[in-house]
C-alpha cells in the first residue's frame, strides 16, 4: 500500500485531527495587567504559562511539540 492510499482513506474529520497531538502554538495574555506567553495545544489545551516567548518556546520543544506562530 502507497503512502497516498493510507491518507485517501481518512476521513474529513480524520485528516483534520492528523498530528494534533504533535503541535503547539505559543500566543500573548494579559493576566493581571501583565503580559504572558501561554503555550496552548492546537487542540484548544492551555499546557503553562509563561513570562517569556523564548521559554515557552522552549517548553514546547522540550515536550517534542512543533509551535507555530498565530497572527
Amino acid at each position: 500500500m502507497q503512502a497516498e492510499d493510507r491518507f485517501e482513506r481518512l476521513s474529513d474529520e480524520a485528516f483534520a485531527h492528523l498530528g494534533v497531538q504533535n503541535v503547539a502554538y505559543v500566543k500573548a495574555v494579559e493576566i493581571d495587567g501583565r503580559v504572558y506567553f501561554m503555550l496552548t495545544s492546537a487542540a484548544g489545551q492551555d499546557i503553562l504559562v509563561s513570562d517569556s516567548r523564548a521559554a515557552a518556546t522552549l517548553a514546547a520543544e522540550e515536550r517534542g511539540l512543533i509551535v507555530l506562530t498565530m497572527h
